[in-house]
This record gives C-alpha cells, sequence and structure tokens, in this order.
C-alpha cells in the first residue's frame, strides 16, 4: 500500500481550528487527486442528466466540488477555489430539496398506511 500525501495542516491560532491544505510535495500525487475529482464530477453529471432528482448524485457533487475548492486552495487560486464553494452550494441547496421532498413523501405514506380506511 503506498503512503497518502499529507496534504492537511491544522492550526488553532485565535481559539478556533482552522485547516489549511498544501498542496503535496510530489505533483503526481497533485495530478492524481486531480484527475479523480475531475472524473467523480463527470460521473456525477452523467447520473444528474439521466435523473434531475437524483439525491445522491448531487450530494456527491456537493462533496466533489469542496474537494476541488481544496484542490485550487492547494494550487494557489483562491478566485477558483471560491467558484468551486459557491457551484457546492447551489448543489447542497438541489441536494437539501430532493431530500426534503423525499422525507415528506415517506412521512405522507407512513401516515397514509397506519390511518384506517373507512
Amino acid at each position: 500500500m503506498t503512503e497518502q500525501p499529507d496534504i492537511k495542516t491544522t492550526s488553532t491560532e485565535g481559539g478556533g481550528a482552522k485547516v489549511t491544505y498544501k498542496k503535496p510535495k510530489e505533483q503526481k500525487d497533485f495530478d492524481m487527486i486531480q484527475k479523480c475529482v475531475v472524473r467523480g464530477l463527470e460521473e456525477a453529471e452523467t447520473a444528474i442528466k439521466m435523473d434531475p432528482n437524483n439525491e445522491s448524485a448531487w450530494s456527491y457533487k456537493t462533496n466533489l466540488l469542496l474537494e476541488a475548492a481544496k484542490q485550487a486552495e492547494m494550487d494557489g487560486k483562491a478566485d477558483q477555489k471560491a467558484q468551486y464553494e459557491k457551484q457546492s452550494e447551489v448543489a447542497n441547496k438541489r441536494a437539501t430539496a430532493l431530500a426534503d421532498e423525499r422525507r415528506k413523501k415517506e412521512e405522507a405514506a407512513e401516515a397514509a398506511a397506519g390511518s384506517p380506511t373507512p
């Protein structure tokens, strides 16, 4: 098993924990991370195109965009990081809305199943 690159540091200055991401020492490690996120985003987009109401796909997209934001931070691209974070917020809102809809349907089905028939 290969050793994972250390890409995260944590500091506790000012009383709160702050996590920062640093680029791996080896460019090949950074390239591998980028390829994984790009491939994951492609797969999530494909799933969303096939079913725009796929809660899991929207959730995966949210998390992958957050990973892309971390990569942008590692690469010193603050503007790109902000764009990925904004896109992640949009995807998260969609995933949350779909989850809420699903829960309401489940609750309605449970209520209907529990009520006596006239």
